[in-house]
């Protein structure tokens, strides 16, 4: 899967956020581009940053962003609140979506509760922090990080 895939992906999800997560929103902005500091903006300014997975079922991997191409992107640069992480199963359906505060993420960075760092992944060009699911419901962050499972999906 390439790099327009990926996009074409996570704009996907973006409305599947939308429509599912922030329903009583009569409105919103889906930011257009590349490098900017959030992916969706409500009507009232809240901005989510939404990621899609289809690994992170099979390893419990989630990964966070944080350089690309030498320059800081992802929760270097991000001005969202959220930040939505969509894993997939078959055929792309999403089994779940956790919701998880900016603030809670780069909480985590700084007091290095991440099981990974990894640079030069994704056609050498990006770095990432690689957490574990897990670690996002270790006690000191768990009250945080709100949980959706979609019960439509049958694997």
């Amino acid at each position: 899967m390439g790099f327009r895939d990926d996009l074409e992906l996570g704009k996907k999800f973006e409305l599947v956020f939308f429509e599912n997560e922030l329903i009583e929103e009569e409105e919103i902005y889906q930011s257009q581009g590349l490098c900017k500091g959030w992916d969706l903006k409500t009507m009232d300014g809240r901005m989510f940053e939404v990621k899609a997975c289809r690994r992170w079922r099979y390893t419990g991997n989630i990964l966070v962003e944080f350089g690309c191409n030498g320059e800081q992107s992802g929760i270097s640069t991000t001005t969202s609140e959220t930040w939505a992480f969509y894993q997939l199963g078959e055929d792309d359906n999403w089994v779940k979506v956790l919701q998880v505060p900016t603030t809670t993420l780069k909480s985590m960075i700084r007091d290095k509760c991440y099981s990974h760092v990894i640079f030069g992944a994704s056609r050498k060009m990006s770095d990432f922090y690689l957490f574990k699911e897990s670690l996002l419901f270790s006690n000191k962050y768990k009250e945080n990080v709100k949980i959706s499972v979609n019960q439509d999906y049958l694997p």
